[in-house]
């Protein structure tokens, strides 16, 4: 009769065990960014070396998602200048960035400076600076400018975890090892094939991210740590994967038994 028990607390030992492990290891979190009719024009870039340097211009339709709360949206001069800019580039960049598990980043002056002196040359081209850098063209908002940096999530292939041109943007908004950015905004009307018409956004990000070889552990995806990059999908895999085998274990010793 023991034994016949220990067969019973063995089996639904191992069925719980199974059920909820599996369960944990399978779990995935999708984000699923809103479409608007916003049109942004953006700079793109490619890799080169260990770092990557920006080449090439395309169009793309924006994305957007819920603003970060007590942001609020302002429009025109207002929104560019000053600490209501400073403001909502924090606001909105370490809404995004938390999504993705990245530490929020702190404003810097140095690059808030060297943005602000770029973007008054209005000339729609990477400076290729230091700095990591995101250009944006034509919007009414910095909010909305980093709402579209942040929809090119939409494109990005978190399996294989490698730069691509329709992505940059969204990859150093969140990249994991930027701790600080700097914006700088001009009204510009300079035309031509490396003008700007409207506001001009540029920021700067430090240290730079999109660096070749590091997506995969920089770029997380939404609801997923550093540490799940682990064998077995994760921390939260492993532990998982750690139970099942304690319960295969135990239920071996009770089977022995008998």
């Amino acid at each position: 009769m023991r034994c016949a028990g220990y067969r019973v607390l063995a089996t639904h030992a191992l069925l719980l065990l199974l059920s909820g492990g599996l369960a944990t290891a399978d779990e995935t979190t999708t984000t699923t960014l809103h479409s608007t009719t916003t049109v942004l024009t953006i700079t793109t870039t490619v890799s080169s070396g260990t770092s990557v340097f920006p080449t090439t211009e395309i169009t793309m339709v924006a994305g957007s998602a819920s603003q970060p709360t007590g942001a609020a949206v302002a429009t025109g001069t207002i929104a560019y200048t000053g600490n209501a800019l400073q403001a909502a580039v924090l606001n909105s960049t370490n809404y995004y960035r938390a999504q993705h598990q990245a530490n929020p980043l702190t404003w810097d002056d140095a690059l808030a400076n060297y943005a602000q002196d770029y973007a008054g040359k209005c000339i729609w081209q990477h400076s290729n600076g230091p700095y990591g850098e995101n250009l944006a063209e034509g919007y009414t908002s910095p909010i909305l400018a980093i709402d579209g940096w942040a929809g090119e999530e939409q494109k990005y292939n978190y399996h294989k975890a490698k730069f691509s041109e329709s992505t940059g943007h969204y990859t150093q908004l969140v990249w994991r090892n930027t701790t600080a950015v700097g914006c700088g905004a001009v009204q510009c009307n300079t035309g031509g094939s490396n003008g700007v018409n409207g506001w001009y956004l540029v920021c700067e990000y430090s240290p730079r991210g999109n660096v070749v070889g590091e997506f995969k552990q920089e770029v997380g995806k939404p609801g997923e740590s550093s540490t799940d990059r682990l064998g077995f999908g994760g921390a939260a895999s492993m532990s998982s994967g750690i139970r099942l085998l304690g319960a295969l274990a135990a239920a071996y010793v009770m089977l022995a038994i008998c």
